[in-house]
């Protein structure tokens, strides 16, 4: 029997190199800033009065608000358009709309916008309606805490503008 020797590659073999050809050198692209994607007006009218309340919540990432889905009068199904601005949740109805109103006037917020917004399950929010202009904007309390301490800290500095 003829036991067969094994070859050792030496140092000089490059088995890899024709299987995997060498890196073409190419200039680096210039940077392209990406436009803006449009986002629901809130509303800044003297005549906008919102409705406020604090809601939380549920462990599905859906949100109760029966009160602003019957002020707004946006039935079960209703498309809706749910967009990020300055770090809270802007919804809006619109014809052609990804989201939608739940059976029971909830609203499923998407996990990837509520991350954007720092909103887990467990964050107390704030929801505003605006009924005349069909829009809810969702805060989290960690933005609005920020604001009324703000406000806070001007008064103490006796600005009361």
């Amino acid at each position: 029997m003829t036991v067969m020797g094994r070859t050792v590659p030496t140092d000089a073999e490059q088995v890899i190199s024709a299987l995997v050809p060498a890196s073409l050198s190419r200039a680096t692209p210039a940077a392209v800033l990406l436009p803006l994607l449009p986002v629901q007006r809130i509303p800044t009218d003297a005549e906008a009065s919102p409705l406020l309340k604090l809601a939380r919540l549920d462990g599905s990432g859906r949100l109760s608000a029966r009160a602003a889905v019957r002020q707004l009068g946006w039935p079960a199904g209703h498309r809706l358009a749910i967009d990020v601005a300055d770090g809270v949740l802007v919804v809006a109805a619109t014809a052609c709309g990804a989201h939608v109103v739940g059976s029971r006037g909830d609203l499923a917020l998407p996990a990837a916008l509520r991350a954007l917004c720092r909103i887990d399950v467990t964050t107390t929010v704030l929801v505003v309606t605006y009924p005349l202009h069909g829009v809810v904007v969702i805060h989290p309390a960690a933005s609005v805490s920020r604001l009324v301490h703000q406000v806070h800290i001007r008064m103490a500095a006796g600005d009361a503008g």
